[in-house]
């Protein structure tokens, strides 16, 4: 098989406003793509929670763009199967793998281990 023409690559406009995480981002408009988004995984009594998750570049603060894998016209279920876990960030709550330069295989500690 020959790919003759790729298909464009997933992206999505979003403001940084914190949503899910305490509601304080910066505003800022954001143009994201897989590399940008991570599951964050959030347990609360007998229920747990996936949600698709952005870190902005600008503030560092965390907004969740979805939750609990259901495809959207925004978000396909090809971008909640492909997108990365995320990883603890150093100075506080999750950020994509790639942002700790861990390209390299899983991380060693899943986002909803505490150790």
């Amino acid at each position: 098989m020959e790919v003759i023409k790729k298909g464009p690559e997933w992206s999505m406009d979003v403001e940084c406003t914190g949503y899910g995480n305490g509601n304080d981002g910066c505003g800022a408009l954001l143009r994201v793509t897989l590399d940008d988004v991570f599951k964050n995984q959030v347990h609360a009594g007998n229920e747990t929670n996936t949600y698709l998750t952005i870190r902005c570049c600008e503030c560092s603060v965390m907004t969740d763009l979805a939750r609990n894998h259901i495809p959207s016209d925004d978000i396909p279920i090809r971008i909640w199967n492909n997108a990365a876990t995320g990883v603890r960030h150093k100075d506080g709550g999750l950020c994509h793998p790639n942002e700790l330069n861990l390209t390299s295989g899983p991380p060693k500690s899943p986002m909803w281990e505490t150790s």
